[in-house]
């Protein structure tokens, strides 16, 4: 029904923007020369809050594991500001035959934020009841270095092969202050005792230091091409304006606004060491051109307005195609409004290692433990204090693992203002992992600093499935202006197999709906408004026991998720 309505918005939107306008379509031009290098910085700031609430059913589970729950309620609110530093370098060649395109970033996050959360669990007997609640603050440092490079090669027209190599390493440092209290009830049948009260409160810091190194290459056949549209979108966006403000001598054939795109898309191409000198010849080569064909006037009105488009047009187009903050250039290369269809099947293989230290400090906690007779009134009350209390947990593994994906990726342009984009993807990795680590240290008043556990060197089969379904509509309100409608659904299945006696599936589905909205105040500066719903459901998450007489039983779950989150930001490019 939500997709259904985004349908008939875009459609409605699409009808308004075509009335009127120009025949031209952004698909009669189609470059497949194009040399193009690009670096830029980005800097800026978000403010954004997100409300999760999460339940879970455990009413397959036996009362000697989880006390007869029947579900667990969740409530997660958290605000936070965000400083972020990009820098990117960007390389793309166009040919008949080949084409090639690399980006590579590094990325940097500094997030402060506050975070409020409820939890309650219950059963139908009412025989359990729990409320707990916990206020804190959190620091968290991010960077992350990524390279990607994709090389397609074309036998025929549409018919081709793609090479891709994609290298990750990510650093995150992660620190927090909890402060929490809850009460806890529980009804025993017992004699002249039917119920036993327990409040307790604590304070605690967390401490997370994690790294990660992902190495990855993909080969396989691909058919179809994407196109870059942005150069007939600026040349129609330039004759519709200028027609707007009534600065046009004549309207231009088809063939003229080809012509246009044609120069556009030779101006950007081509290569100047002065970006000033490059902006006066691109703007003087558009109006002369413009001029020579009678189309408007040599004077200061319509120069100034082409000034102004152009500028930001290029700026609007520069801001790629992202979908809920994901490229789409994970499986195509990141055109500014593509258009045409590109898919394909890739093997892949590479190597993955994880570490990470946590470390849990518990400042001092506070449990007051009444028991109450068969008339509610207390018979017994115990306080227990502990001061210190600090655990770390090392993990580190490795491995190398093998997988098959499938995609396709379509665009549609509808005139200048409306743009469509969908992209379609399966994926399937084989890990076989090694060198898998878990040490646990205890550091408390009670206890010396003692290993806990150690499993160095086991090995674990895991296999994932992961799909994912996205649609975009953007529409182009002007040159400063762009709203964009965005659909996702994603599957993923993660499957564990330890031994011959036990593995562990656990499934996911996620669905989001977002609307969001960029607006240039400058080429270089603009502000960013966003709004997202997300509805997850998590489902045949088995727990695993071993009853007495070493059989394994299986016993399933299934929780829920609703999320809302809405941020504001400010960019500023170089």
């Amino acid at each position: 029904m939500k997709r259904l309505f985004f349908v008939i918005i875009g459609l409605l939107l699409v009808t308004i923007t075509l009335n009127g306008q120009i025949k031209y379509s952004i698909t009669d031009f189609k470059p497949t020369d194009i040399r193009e290098s690009r670096l830029y910085f980005r800097t800026g700031s978000s403010v954004y809050g997100d409300c999760n609430k999460d339940e879970y059913d455990y009413s397959g589970v036996p009362d000697s594991i989880l006390g007869d729950y029947v579900s667990i309620f969740n409530k997660n609110d958290n605000t936070a500001v965000q400083f972020d530093v990009y820098l990117e370098y960007r390389i793309k060649r166009e040919s008949k035959n080949n084409s090639f395109y690399s980006i590579s970033y590094v990325n940097s996050n500094i997030t402060n934020g506050k975070r409020v959360t409820e939890s309650r669990d219950f059963n139908s007997n009412v025989i359990y009841d729990s409320y707990y609640e916990s206020e804190g603050i959190y620091k968290q440092y991010d960077i992350n270095l990524y390279s990607m490079n994709n090389f397609n090669h074309y036998f025929t027209k549409n018919i081709g092969i793609s090479n891709e190599l994609q290298f990750n390493i990510y650093v995150n440092y992660y620190k927090d202050e909890d402060k929490s209290n809850g009460i806890r009830n529980s009804e025993y049948y017992l004699t002249n005792i039917i119920k036993r009260e327990d409040k307790y409160s604590s304070e605690n810091k967390n401490n997370e230091k994690r790294n990660t190194i992902n190495l990855k290459y993909y080969t396989g056949p691909i058919f179809g091409r994407l196109y870059e549209g942005q150069y007939s979108a600026i040349a129609m966006e330039l004759v519709d304006e200028l027609e707007k403000e009534k600065l046009l001598k004549k309207k231009p054939t088809n063939s003229q606004i080809e012509q246009l795109a044609k120069i556009i898309y030779a101006e950007k191409n081509r290569y100047y060491q002065d970006s000033r000198e490059k902006r006066k010849k691109q703007l003087k080569t558009i109006i002369d051109f413009l001029v020579g064909n009678n189309i408007i006037e040599d004077s200061v009105l319509p120069i100034l307005t082409i000034d102004d488009i152009y500028n930001y047009s290029s700026a609007n187009f520069s801001t790629d195609n992202i979908i809920n903050g994901i490229s789409i250039s994970n499986n195509a290369p990141n055109f500014n409004r593509p258009f045409g269809i590109y898919g394909g099947i890739k093997i892949g293989g590479g190597y993955n290692e994880n570490n990470s230290l946590y470390e849990y400090i518990d400042l001092g906690d506070m449990r007051i433990v009444t028991l109450y007779d068969s008339l509610m009134t207390p018979v017994s009350i115990d306080t227990t204090t502990d001061e210190y209390d600090k655990r770390i947990d090392v993990r580190a593994y490795g491995d190398y693992n093998y997988s098959i994906k499938g995609f396709v990726t379509y665009g549609k342009p509808f005139g200048w203002h409306f743009h469509y984009i969908s992209n379609l993807t399966f994926e399937s990795i084989f890990y076989d992992e090694k060198n898998y680590k878990l040490l646990t240290y205890d550091d408390s008043e009670d206890y010396d600093s003692t290993l806990t556990r150690d499993i160095s060197g086991e090995s674990r089969l895991i296999r994932q499935n992961y799909g994912s379904y996205y649609n975009q509509f953007q529409y182009f309100l002007n040159s400063r202006t762009v709203l964009n409608f965005d659909q996702q659904l994603e599957l993923y299945n993660k499957e564990y197999k330890f031994d011959e006696r036990l593995n562990y599936n656990y499934y996911s589905l996620r669905s989001n709906i977002g609307v969001s909205g960029r607006y240039y105040i400058t080429p270089s500066f603009y502000l960013f408004l966003g709004i997202n719903y997300s509805y997850d459901k998590y489902f045949d998450r088995p727990y695993y026991i071993i009853d007495n007489d070493n059989i394994i039983k299986k016993y399933e779950t299934s929780s829920s998720r609703d999320s809302w989150n809405i941020r504001f930001s400010t960019y500023f490019y170089l």
